[in-house]
């Protein structure tokens, strides 16, 4: 299926462009835009673009609340030649920019959204329900990147007939299990995020700490930066914990392969009492992990149990001893992970192929003009 049209996504920050290679790879539009504030060609150049065009705009923002508030700078001159716009949830001021620019040249807008909390505060909450009130309306389509995104939907008055639940897959040819996993003299147990308390490292590190104590022979890689570095380093010190840092999209494959085990047990996020954030949404990094064919530990946040099924372990948020409990039983048993490992590459050939994926949202497309 070739469309001779082009798409725009509009995504000012990095956690909405892993979708890049995919779309390069797979996406049936002739030419498809990507939109952000801090979008660097340099990033992607191993791609050798052809399909997908990288522009990088200005950003009128405040930090400790980007999301909410970026606006971005000279939008609309980026849109006018584009066919469809695609932009991330409702809420934001940046989809508020793209429907106004939609309407304004008649032009099909999608919304793609994660969101997994019923009735969110911001739909509630000017100026924030402001933008979701006016987004809802005039967006064409509205993709739910899972079952519990569609019901948060649906929780605040959308159209049911406007909601496609519609999901976001990866590159299965990049990301495979390894043909021969050895059996080494250490479980490797990796982590793929932000070196963060939301992504429940603190816990995974006292898990980590019992299971050494426990006698178990397991090892901890850690791929990513952020505020807790310095404790992870503090335990790598005492334990056998492996800080990779950063690590460019191009080699994370092979990271993936190396390991036994794929754990990130994410919690979920409140302030004054009300929870704003749940931190299972959609984290591309959980379906890199089936897709490489590791067995998951994750926590019981958002759409985690949805995305990973019935056959991974799924843990209580903040529970490090029950995280430790799970991982004990993977580490400690063999044909267990090559079993898990079997039925999560099946589950991601079924749901999250990026081939299958693209198709889909293009098909959906094509039905609005």
């Amino acid at each position: 299926m070739e469309i001779d049209r082009t798409l725009a996504y509009v995504r000012p920050f990095g956690r909405h462009t892993l979708g890049i290679s995919v779309n390069e790879k797979y996406s049936p539009f002739e030419k498809v835009k990507y939109i952000g504030a801090d979008i660097s060609p340099n990033d992607w150049s191993w791609l050798g673009l052809k399909r997908v065009e990288l522009i990088n705009v200005k950003a009128r923002e405040f930090r400790f609340v980007r999301t909410f508030w970026a606006e971005l700078i000279g939008l609309e001159r980026h849109l006018r030649d584009v066919d469809f716009i695609d932009t991330a949830e409702l809420y934001t001021p940046f989809s508020y920019q793209c429907a106004k620019v939609a309407k304004e040249l008649k032009k099909p807008l999608v919304v793609s959204v994660i969101e997994t909390i019923p009735k969110h505060i911001s739909s509630r909450l000017p100026p924030w329900s402001l933008y979701t009130k006016y987004v809802m309306e005039h967006a064409d389509l509205l993709v739910a990147l899972s079952n519990k995104a569609k019901e948060y939907l649906l929780s605040i008055g959308a159209k049911e007939d406007k909601v496609r639940v519609l999901r976001q897959g990866v590159d299965l040819d990049r990301f495979h299990p390894s043909k021969n996993r050895p059996l080494r003299d250490a479980v490797r147990v990796l982590f793929v995020s932000s070196l963060s308390k939301r992504r429940g490292l603190i816990e995974l590190l006292k898990a980590t700490k019992m299971l050494c104590n426990n006698g178990e022979r397991v090892e901890l890689w850690l791929v990513g930066d952020g505020p807790l570095k310095s404790l992870a380093q503090s335990y790598a010190q005492k334990y056998p914990v492996k800080l990779l840092g950063h690590i460019h999209y191009r080699d994370l494959p092979e990271v993936y392969r190396q390991c036994d085990i794929f754990c990130l047990p994410g919690k979920d996020v409140y302030r004054f009492g009300i929870k704003v954030m749940e931190d299972g949404q959609y984290t591309i990094a959980v379906l890199e992990a089936m897709a490489s064919g590791l067995p998951l530990v994750v926590s019981d946040s958002g759409a985690y149990p949805e995305i990973v099924g019935s056959d991974n372990f799924i843990v209580e948020q903040g529970n490090a001893k029950q995280l430790y409990e799970s991982l004990k039983i993977l580490v400690e048993d063999e044909k267990l992970r090559r079993r898990i490992s079997a039925s999560n590459r099946a589950r991601a050939e079924k749901l999250f192929d990026g081939k299958k994926c693209c198709e889909a949202y293009a098909e959906e497309l094509i039905k609005l003009v």
